[in-house]
């Protein structure tokens, strides 16, 4: 019989997290709204939906081919996070109850994704699109590998 969604604690998590993100940013200020407000928001939502939709694709526990999405939307969560105490946004009720939602979260989705960083991704930090590069920015030449005249800086 197929894995419920609604029956993993790593999705359940995840929801009260979403739950959470919207209670943390609701009294934000109105400049906060189109940035951090919505990108705190975005992220929340993208950690349980590739949980559940590897379980509707029959993947146990969630994992899918994007594995890392949920891991770098909790990461994403974290630096937000960092953000938003600066700025003084946070207020202590509903922020504690975010911040233990991605606490709870970032310790088993790794096992429950089935994603393991390759020893290179461990070894310095970084995430790749695994070909061995790191991802290219909106915008960037393609990474050849090969310095050209344009790789040169002023």
């Amino acid at each position: 019989m197929p894995e419920r969604v609604e029956n993993l604690e790593i999705w359940q998590r995840g929801v009260r997290g979403v739950t959470a993100a919207d209670e943390v940013t609701r009294d934000w200020p109105s400049e906060a709204r189109h940035g951090l407000t919505t990108q705190l928001r975005r992220a929340a939502v993208s950690v349980p939906t590739p949980i559940a939709e590897g379980v509707g694709r029959g993947r146990r526990c969630g994992a899918v081919r994007s594995a890392p999405v949920p891991l770098g939307s909790l990461s994403e969560l974290s630096t937000l996070w960092v953000a938003a105490e600066g700025l003084g946004y946070l207020t202590e009720d509903p922020a504690a109850g975010l911040r233990r939602e991605i606490e709870a979260l970032t310790r088993p989705l790794p096992a429950c994704t089935g994603y393991q960083p390759s020893r290179s991704d461990r070894a310095t930090g970084c995430s790749h699109n695994g070909s061995g590069r790191l991802p290219q920015a909106p915008g960037d030449k393609p990474r050849t590998g090969r310095r050209t005249d344009d790789d040169s800086h002023p």
